[in-house]
């Protein structure tokens, strides 16, 4: 993830800063491996702090809607966070502590590889 630091039109250049600290030039025909990232899942922005979310908090789906899932889209706001749903609906995820059981058959697959 990054962002656009400024644009040079007489050098016909972009300066990204990336949120990793790098930073890199891309050539105005060099754009289209840039992919715009206007809006991203909780999921794809792990690791990654922004100043401002916002966080929209679609109704149903319950199985998806969990405290952890609230959380981890809580904690990726550094100075400002924009809860975007209906009351009911987030108290719902504060109160779910569920945690489902994920079936990746890991044991079966390390026995199995150990013999």
């Amino acid at each position: 993830m990054g962002w656009v630091e400024y644009i040079s039109p007489k050098e016909k250049t972009v300066h990204i800063q990336f949120d990793d600290g790098k930073e890199c030039d891309y050539l105005f025909n060099e754009l289209e491996e840039i992919v715009h990232s206007y809006a991203i899942t909780i999921h794809k922005s792990q690791g990654s702090e922004f100043d401002t979310v916002i966080m929209v908090i679609p109704p149903g789906v319950p199985k998806l809607l969990t405290k952890n899932l609230l959380y981890t889209g809580i904690s990726r706001a550094k100075k400002k966070l924009i809860l975007i749903g209906y009351e009911m609906t987030i108290r719902r995820m504060i109160a779910t502590e569920r945690q489902d059981k994920r079936n990746t058959n890991l044991k079966i697959k390390l026995k199995e590889k150990m013999g």
